[in-house]
Formats: structure tokens, C-alpha cells, sequence
């Protein structure tokens, strides 16, 4: 084999090796069939999934006879809005959204059989359908997504609309939780991967939702870059810009950051009283000038410096941004030194190794 075909089929290894199943889940999707999604929020429990565009009352009689019955309808939150369906409860606990249930005014009888909860389904997926178009209470229950996806809540109602979108379907699913024979228990990995190939249906994880989405986006951006000098030194100044929360957010390097090698590293969220305090005589002393002394006593490491990054947001968005800068700066591994909620488990998530 010729050196350029050997490099080419490496290539195309390696591309597989991080896509994952989830190529095979978008063309299933796109040929109007089912998924098997498990991991993510729920551990190994599994759900099946398909598109509501596509959906038939044999396939509603199918999800009836193999999960819990509970039919879920995950959507874009623009899309409860634009058919008005609220909230069932204000507070909900869960990080889903579950909005009142709906039936298609049009096409149904009593809106429970399977062939009324597909007719429903599609109704749910066309554009052309309005609040009028829907009878409240009903049969299947909408369920809001999260904006940002797999990212910011690793569920199965966001990897499900972020397959959806990536297979170019209309962002509205049919869900439903895998139960064992008999409906005693949900099913998990031992029940689900013989489940999947008996069907024929792809089985996807939620990590590999993520991995794929990693691979296909550049979630930040380097719009800026400059020399820093500071009382510790001088650092490089990276301004990046995030399409997660249209943020322009700061690293400080120090040093050369090399692939393989750990990286001292601090995440600091934007915190006003927090900074400016110390600059009154009152307060901790400065957080961010104790971390620029270590990573300056060390000689290289880097501070991100997320903007924004109040109360309002969510701490999972601020570990996925500093995750995808500190990507896009070199580092794979690192001695952390602070970093947001839940910090630890969304960096490694993104492949990013972290030693405390």
C-alpha cells in the first residue's frame, strides 16, 4: 500500500474512532427507523428514540410494547413557545422541562391509541402547526430541551434533538424509557445491547453525542491576543469568543503549553465583590494574583477568566466554555487548581485529563 493510502486510511480510522456510532444512529434516523440511546443523565438505563416526522402508529405500537408506555416529545424551547405550552410545575428539579400534555385536535379520536399519538407526534413536528391545532390535556407529553444541548445538560432529551439536528430532521423526537420483559424494571446495559442488535437499531451513548459534536464545532474562538504585563510576570492574553453565551472570555498563558504535558491550571469565574473587594482592604486576599504567583512560580500554566459567569449561568456552561479554551490552547492534561461546578467530570468529559 502506497504511503499517501496508508495516511488516508489512517485518517479515515481515526475519524471513526472519534465519531463513534453516532454516523450509523443519523442515517438510521434519516431513514425514518430507531435508536437505542443510553448513558448520560440515568447512568446505563436506555431509551428509544426516533424522529416525530417520521413516526407511524406501527412504530407508537412498537415503543408501547418495549418501554414504559410514556410517550415524551423533546423540542426546542422555541418551539413550546411558539404552540404555548407552559410548564406543568414551576420548578421541576430535574433539569427537564415537561410542559403540559397535548393531543392533535385534527386527525384523532381519543387521542390514546397509537395511531392518534403518531398522528399527534407529526403534528408536533410540522411547522405549520399552531396552538389552536392542539387539544390540552392529552396523550403525549412535550418535553423542553435545553439550549446548548449535550453540552450543558448530557440527558437523553438533548443528545436525542442534537442527533435530530445533526441528521437534518425537524428538532422534535419521540422518547421513551426502555423497561425490561414484563415492564418491572428499565433497562439497562445487559438488557440494551441484545435489544439493539436483535432490532437492528444502533445503539448510541450520550458521551458519544458529545464526542461527535466536539469533533463537528468550534464552540470558542480566539478573536483577540496580546502581551500582559502584570506583577507576576508576563502572560500572553487570549480573548476568545463563545457561541454559547455570546461571552468574550480571557485566558493568561504563561510558558509553552506542549501536547502530553500537565498544565497548572485555574478557572476563575467573574465574580465583581468577589475581585474588587481585596482592592478596599476587605475581603480574602486577591484569588486571581495568588493563582498568577503559582503558575508564575511554576513558569508556565494558564488562568481563564470567564465573564459573565454570574448567578444567571449555569455552572455546566462555564465548564464546557473553559474546557473548549483550554482545548484550543493545547492542554490535555492538567493539575487543577480551581475551576467552576462540576468542573472535573465536564473536562474530562471532553477528553481533558485532571489531577487535582
Amino acid at each position: 500500500m502506497a504511503a499517501k493510502d496508508r495516511r488516508a486510511g489512517a485518517v479515515a480510522a481515526g475519524e471513526a474512532a472519534v465519531l463513534g456510532r453516532v454516523p450509523e444512529a443519523l442515517a438510521a434516523l434519516g431513514a425514518g427507523s430507531c435508536v437505542v440511546l443510553v448513558g448520560g443523565i440515568g447512568a446505563d438505563t436506555g431509551s428509544l428514540l426516533m424522529s416525530a416526522l417520521a413516526v407511524t402508529g406501527r412504530d407508537i405500537a412498537r415503543f408501547l410494547e418495549y418501554t414504559s408506555g410514556v410517550i415524551f416529545a423533546p423540542m426546542l424551547p422555541e418551539r413550546t413557545e411558539q404552540l404555548e405550552l407552559p410548564t406543568m410545575v414551576g420548578d421541576q428539579g430535574t433539569g427537564g422541562s415537561y410542559t403540559v400534555s397535548v393531543d392533535a385536535r385534527h386527525g384523532t379520536i381519543q387521542g390514546v391509541s397509537a395511531a392518534d399519538r403518531a398522528v399527534t407526534l407529526n403534528a408536533l413536528a410540522d411547522p405549520s402547526t399552531g396552538p389552536g391545532d392542539l387539544k390540552r390535556p392529552g396523550h403525549v407529553f412535550p418535553i423542553r430541551g435545553t439550549p446548548g444541548g449535550v453540552f450543558l445538560r448530557p440527558g437523553h432529551t438533548e443528545a436525542t434533538l442534537d442527533l435530530l439536528v445533526a441528521a437534518g430532521l425537524p428538532p422534535v423526537g419521540v422518547l421513551s424509557a426502555l423497561v425490561s420483559e414484563g415492564g418491572l424494571t428499565v433497562s439497562t446495559m445487559p438488557d440494551l445491547e441484545p435489544f439493539a442488535a436483535g432490532h437492528r437499531f444502533p445503539l448510541v451513548s450520550v458521551a458519544e453525542v458529545i464526542q461527535y459534536r466536539l469533533h463537528r464545532e468550534r464552540l470558542v474562538s480566539q478573536v483577540a491576543e496580546a502581551r500582559l504585563p502584570t506583577v507576576t510576570g508576563t502572560y500572553g492574553a487570549k480573548v476568545f469568543e463563545s457561541a454559547l453565551d455570546d461571552c468574550q472570555h480571557l485566558a493568561l498563558v504563561m510558558g509553552e503549553i506542549m501536547a502530553g504535558d500537565e498544565v497548572l491550571v485555574a478557572v476563575h469565574e467573574e465574580d465583581f465583590y468577589r475581585d474588587l473587594l481585596p482592592l478596599t482592604g476587605r475581603g480574602e486576599p486577591p484569588i486571581l494574583r495568588r493563582h498568577l504567583e503559582r503558575i508564575a512560580a511554576k513558569g508556565r500554566g494558564v488562568l481563564v477568566y470567564l465573564r459573565g459567569a454570574g448567578p444567571e449561568h449555569l455552572p455546566s456552561r462555564n465548564a464546557v466554555i473553559a474546557a473548549k479554551i483550554l482545548r484550543e490552547l493545547g492542554v490535555r492534561s492538567m493539575r487543577l487548581m480551581s475551576g467552576p461546578a462540576s468542573g472535573r467530570e465536564t473536562f474530562e468529559a471532553f477528553g481533558l485529563k485532571v489531577h487535582e
